[in-house]
């Protein structure tokens, strides 16, 4: 049996579901389905597809001797603070791929998609980050929400402290720190500094269609059967959706409650406390990849968010 060799490890939405995707397709590499088991976030437990060693080692129980690169793409182990102890523990020589986003276009587009999951019920992003102190106090949790320290949106958007905790843990010649910039400006020469860190050969690909758009609910009774569900069957919808036999439910849950929206509308005077939540972050993230970054920081409001 062949054991996971390399992680996509985060961070959300960072372009990490494409590169999956893409990946997934080339001949000598196997992806888990799901894609995000979570196996090693035992910080996450709501979020753990699965919870013992048996049952994620059966995801990748069909990879065989053409598999020469194994990986998931589970994107909280970067937020994790246990995550990659417990992956080095499980291969020591596993390889890291981390993908990173101007966080005042990553937290928007986040938000975003907790609203369409119903993770979130505060439409507004800006009274969504004034209520992270009473949410960290268990206060104003929504009612749908298995894990309220993912609602922390300053704390999944500092990226300089991440990274720096998976490199006291991999050394860096293990890591590959991708900037989602360069993805979307060309996927392709991206795609293939991917395949030169896994040691695989190019397989040709030259088309990389856009994956996982931000959707939110859609109005009218889709999202009031959504929003009044019963607890007790949404949890068994999640349960089966964690099964071979349920994994076409999201897909299902997704044609009927979301759609493509436009983006959030966001003022000035919050883009300027955005900047400078981050802006000490950004430039620590910058030292540590050895990047100016400085260009995030020069980012101008243009009255909505970035794109997802």
């Amino acid at each position: 049996m062949k054991r996971p060799n390399f992680f996509i490890a985060g961070a959300p939405k960072c372009g990490t579901t494409a590169l999956c995707e893409y990946l997934r397709h080339h001949p000598a590499v196997f992806f888990s389905d799901p894609k995000e088991p979570h196996y090693f976030a035992e910080d996450f437990d709501a979020h753990r597809m699965v919870r013992d060693l048996a049952s994620y080692e059966a995801l990748f129980a069909d990879a065989n001797a053409e598999h020469q690169r194994v990986g998931e793409g589970s994107v909280l182990y970067l937020y994790s603070a246990v995550a990659f102890e417990r992956i080095r523990a499980f291969n020591p020589e596993a390889r890291i791929i981390v993908m990173l986003r101007n966080p005042m276009e990553m937290i928007p587009s986040q938000h975003q998609q907790y609203l369409g999951s119903l993770y979130e019920d505060e439409p507004s992003l800006e009274q969504a980050w004034a209520l992270q102190d009473e949410r960290a106090a268990g206060r104003y949790i929504p009612r749908l929400c298995r894990q309220p320290e993912l609602l922390a949106y300053k704390k999944i958007g500092r990226f300089g402290e991440q990274l720096e905790r998976l490199w006291q843990i991999f050394p860096r010649e293990q890591t590959m720190v991708i900037v989602f910039d360069d993805f979307v400006a060309d996927t392709r020469k991206v795609y293939l500094q991917v395949l030169a860190f896994l040691g695989l050969e190019d397989d040709g690909r030259t088309d990389f269609p856009r994956i996982n758009e931000a959707s939110g609910l859609r109005g009218g009774l889709p999202s009031w059967i959504a929003r009044h569900t019963p607890v007790s069957l949404r949890n068994l919808l999640t349960h089966l959706r964690f099964t071979r036999s349920g994994r076409g439910i999201p897909k299902l849950a997704d044609r009927l409650f979301k759609r493509s929206q436009p983006r959030q509308r966001i003022s000035p005077a919050f883009h300027a406390e955005l900047k400078a939540a981050f802006a000490d972050d950004i430039s620590h993230l910058s030292a540590l990849i050895g990047r100016d970054l400085s260009a995030w920081m020069r980012i101008e409001s243009d009255g909505e968010n970035g794109p997802s």
